[in-house]
């Protein structure tokens, strides 16, 4: 048994032959921070400043007070506990920005990676429904392993193979989940082939190609399922393949992503899982990725510390927990991001591990388990009277007001995708077991209606057209409901129903509770008639 656990220990520690192939994850991963990040200069005080949508100041003074200091950075680490002001929020933006341009220009690049992972968590832990998307979680966990492989590429000159695993495994437990959570115990969209003949138009921010996909014959859409089914449940275990299963998975998922890229606008998601996907292959399994003699041939072995081994191998067995509580037929939540292992349970066996969900390490993936049938559109406007109205646009959010259909990934609108959630009545308070203090009680959408009110500054910006805009604050803000489809005219992306749910605001009678209930929304989205 000795013999067989040192032997483990020591094809671990050997080199995992793809050294180049990690030089490009990292500067590429450096380009992800920078594009994740740099928006924020512009969005993160208005959306968690002391005076903006979800207060992360307010929202650690809840914290402390409910459990003091230390259980508070734990629960909610970051940075921002030391000096919690809006400058603190601009520092660690700049500080993230610094380590992603570390990383991308390959200039002590474990340093970069460390200085952009706690910028980007001392953010992402603070900010409340603004920050927990998967994409965000993704970048965590991609963030935290690259802290391991940067410091031995820069230490060592090559990748341990212990440390490929955990990438490895991250790759095939990214599209698995993805795949499982469609179809296993499938909603009736997946099960009757219909899921491609709603995706298009009800996915939270279509492309300009979305509706040209839409109107794909019928069969292509249900091939394109079978692909689908072939390319997320079975394709993943190529990962651990020879090289032409390996260059299969790579091309697999990139073509998955491509696609996703082309008919919407979801951040940075799919351009990291292509570069996280890139770590599948070993160094010369494509032409551009050379081989490196030095490195990937080397028979150079480093003795990795226990501890590394240890949290490595921890890592490992979380990810394998991760891929079988997908088949739980009863999850904590319909988003299955938010069902992590330790957090969502009460007792005390748990306890102590709820740190590594807080901290982001390790985090369930998996998205699309159904999806609406129409796309749901709440319009806001203003009024002085409540007799003239006139709309607010959003820069990105899709509206038949605006007609507006646009390719602006891998930029992620964080206000605009977080309204849409509000559209569906899914705000990620209902689900998010990593933050207690964020829920019905202060939902951020009533922040935002009532900040229109005041004609907040800082939200305008947000917006792309704020009609009261240099006059005084407006005395009244409705809220409409449509139901959206995609239009058969050749000059209108949008057909708008309206679905007779309206609401109206003021300072004296101001937003108190979500702008659509759970029963208007399926009413909107989910009903045929």
């Amino acid at each position: 048994m000795k013999k067989l656990f040192d032997k483990i220990q020591t094809q671990f520690a050997e080199p995992s032959g793809n050294s180049s192939v990690f030089k490009w994850f990292h500067q590429g991963l450096g380009l992800i921070y920078l594009v994740a990040i740099f928006p924020l200069f512009f969005q993160i005080v208005p959306l968690i400043g002391s005076e903006g949508l979800m207060p992360a100041e307010a929202l650690l003074k809840a914290s402390e007070a409910d459990q003091g200091h230390i259980l508070s950075f734990l629960q909610f680490p970051s940075l921002f506990h030391f000096l919690p002001q809006n400058a603190t929020l601009l520092f660690l933006v700049a500080l993230g920005c610094m380590g992603a341009l570390m990383l991308l220009f390959r200039y002590r690049i474990f340093i970069g990676a460390l200085l952009a992972w706690i910028s980007f968590l001392s953010i992402t832990s603070i900010g409340g429904d603004f920050f927990v998307i998967i994409i965000d979680l993704f970048l965590s966990e991609v963030g935290f392993l690259a802290l391991f492989s940067t410091y031995y590429l820069e230490k060592h000159g090559f990748i341990p193979k212990l440390i490929d695993w955990a990438f490895r495994l991250l790759n095939f437990r990214l599209w698995f989940s993805m795949g499982v959570i469609k179809f296993y115990l499938p909603q009736d969209v997946w099960s009757d082939f219909t899921f491609f003949d709603f995706f298009f138009q009800a996915q939270p921010m279509p492309s300009p190609l979305a509706p040209a996909f839409h109107a794909l014959p019928s069969f292509l859409k249900s091939a394109a399922l079978i692909g689908l089914f072939i390319g997320e449940i079975i394709v993943p275990f190529f990962v651990f393949g020879r090289k032409k299963l390996r260059i299969l998975a790579f091309s697999t998922f990139f073509l998955i992503s491509l696609l996703i890229q082309l008919t919407g606008n979801y951040g940075y998601f799919n351009v990291l899982s292509v570069l996280v996907a890139l770590l599948i292959l070993k160094d010369g399994d494509l032409r551009f990725i050379a081989a490196s003699t030095k490195l990937s041939n080397s028979d150079k072995k480093v003795k990795l510390s226990t501890s590394i081994k240890l949290f490595l191998s921890f890592h490992l067995l979380l990810q394998s927990v991760y891929c079988l509580v997908l088949f739980n037929p009863a999850p904590h939540s319909p988003q299955n991001h938010f069902n992590y292992l330790f957090s969502t349970q009460s007792n005390a066996i748990a306890t102590p591990f709820k740190y590594l969900d807080y901290w982001r390490i390790c985090n369930p993936y998996g998205v699309f388990r159904g999806i609406p049938y129409y796309h749901c559109e709440i319009r806001l406007s203003a009024s002085s009277d409540s007799i003239n109205w006139q709309p607010y646009e959003f820069k990105y959010v899709p509206s038949a007001n605006t007609d507006y259909l646009g390719f602006y990934a891998p930029y992620y609108p964080r206000l605009d995708h977080l309204f849409f959630y509000e559209t569906i009545a899914a705000p990620n308070y209902k689900w998010n077991p990593l933050n207690p203090y964020s829920n019905k009680n202060n939902p951020w959408v009533c922040r935002f209606i009532n900040k229109l009110l005041k004609n907040d500054a800082g939200i305008s910006a947000l917006l792309k057209k704020n009609p009261f805009d240099g006059k005084p604050a407006p005395n009244f803000i409705k809220a409409e409901v449509y139901r959206l489809k995609f239009s058969d005219a050749q000059n209108r992306n949008w057909v708008a129903e309206p679905m007779n749910i309206s609401k109206v605001y003021s300072k004296n009678r101001p937003c108190i509770a979500p702008v659509i209930s759970f029963e208007e929304a399926m009413k909107t989205i989910y009903s045929k008639n």
